[in-house]
């Protein structure tokens, strides 16, 4: 049985959330106080993931007029635009679009490129240009994904920055849900002006005063980490490092969204299982197995104090979810192919 096993190589920060998360960082101008309705809509929804598209189009007097059309973006051609605000253009020597806004603003129009990178997906990049630039001279420009600094832009990223239009007056702006591989990472606003693309507030999902990771909880994080290969030479597909990036959104969401855990690939026999064989390897195998099997009680015995203690759940709510929680982030470690028959 092929085994591949992730963990953690980083205490996550566990402060106590009397604060409401996510928070605004910066100026509390319209958009990003809006913004911050998308971010908290986002966090209290079940979805495992921060960069999923929120579930609802319309926030205060904003409605998103530019979105990916799901989580999974990796088949291409995800966008959905309002037609009215985007117009959907072919490139020529590509199967990717731009997404052009028809009608420029203050003399500058937002465009979203999108450049095929094989299995993994698409790579977009939203440009502030001035509104006299034509779509062909547009393209010349972009050539080989990049404006040679002619135009303001934003790092291009693996999701599509999300294109608002403030009502009524339909002046556009940008909120930017970071990189899946930045877990938990800040959101960015920015805003449209004469000069190009503005940074004007951030939002963090991450408590302000952070703490280390509970005892119990990290004591466990650093056990599966030492049952971590090093993930080398594994080709395009780089199963661990995938498995690490998974594991670790998994534990934030145990910490801070018990709510919105999903279920692991392997079933908690297959695992047990599966972990027992590993175990009879080496002694030293199994004195990490038999560590683990310790610890697992102990963390999630404190973790049931926290979520009673700073999440005001009940006593016998806490134990419940603590334990689903333990149970969902520990297979999260761990890939066993399937037994067949």
């Amino acid at each position: 049985m092929r085994l591949f096993i992730c963990a953690l190589l980083v205490s996550y920060p566990l402060a106590g959330i009397s604060e409401e998360l996510p928070f605004l960082k910066g100026r509390s101008v319209p958009q990003c106080t809006e913004a911050l309705q998308i971010a908290r809509a986002v966090f209290k929804s079940t979805s495992g993931y921060l960069y999923e598209p929120p579930p609802v189009q319309e926030y205060g007097k904003s409605k998103i007029v530019l979105r990916p059309e799901g989580l999974d973006l990796s088949g291409g051609d995800a966008l959905i635009v309002d037609p009215e605000t985007f117009e959907k253009k072919q490139k020529a020597d590509s199967t990717r679009s731009v997404y052009w806004q028809i009608h420029a603003s203050h003399g500058r129009r937002l465009v979203v490129n999108e450049s095929p990178v094989g299995w993994r997906g698409d790579l977009y990049r939203l440009y502030s240009i001035p509104g006299d630039v034509s779509f062909g001279e547009f393209l010349q420009e972009t050539q080989g994904g990049e404006a040679q600094g002619k135009y303001d832009a934003l790092e291009e990223n693996w999701r599509p920055a999300l294109v608002l239009a403030s009502q009524p007056s339909g002046l556009l702006w940008a909120l930017s849900v970071n990189q899946p591989f930045s877990v938990f990472g800040d959101w960015q606003v920015y805003i449209p002006s004469a000069n190009g693309l503005n940074s004007a507030c951030s939002i963090s999902f991450l408590p302000q005063h952070q703490s280390p990771l509970l005892e119990p909880v990290r004591e466990l994080v650093d056990l599966l980490s030492d049952t971590l290969g090093p993930g080398l030479s594994e080709g395009t597909l780089q199963p661990t490092a995938r498995l690490r990036l998974d594991a670790a959104n998994t534990w934030l969401n145990v910490q801070l969204r018990p709510w919105a855990l999903s279920e692991p690939y392997n079933s908690r026999a297959e695992v047990d299982a599966g972990l027992l064989g590993w175990s009879k390897q080496g002694r030293s195998y199994q004195r990490l197995y038999q560590k683990i099997q310790r610890q697992l009680p102990l963390a999630e015995g404190a973790l049931a104090h926290y979520y009673q203690s700073e999440m005001k759940m009940t006593k016998a709510k806490a134990s419940a979810t603590a334990a689903k929680a333990i149970d969902s982030a520990f297979r999260s470690n761990f890939t066993f192919s399937h037994e067949e028959g």
